[in-house]
């Protein structure tokens, strides 16, 4: 999920909580503690500080094309 910090139409709140719900999906409580569904372990978060809800995207593709130059 990507979020942005400064989202004028869906809160960071909003998102944060999203998460939350999505993180314990399919969440199973055993006798040796917490288990996931498989599939979740590639879940992710990732909250962009200056964000907003129409530059999400560009401030994403920017970043990982950054990433991507400097591996």
């Amino acid at each position: 999920m990507l979020s942005g910090a400064r989202d004028e139409v869906v809160p960071k709140e909003h998102m944060r909580a999203l998460w939350e719900i999505v993180a314990k999906r399919g969440e199973t409580k055993t006798s040796g503690g917490k288990e996931f569904k498989v599939g979740l372990e590639n879940a992710k978060f990732k909250e962009f500080e200056y964000g907003t809800h129409s530059k999400l995207c560009s401030i994403f593709v920017v970043q990982c094309g950054i990433n991507q130059m400097i591996r």
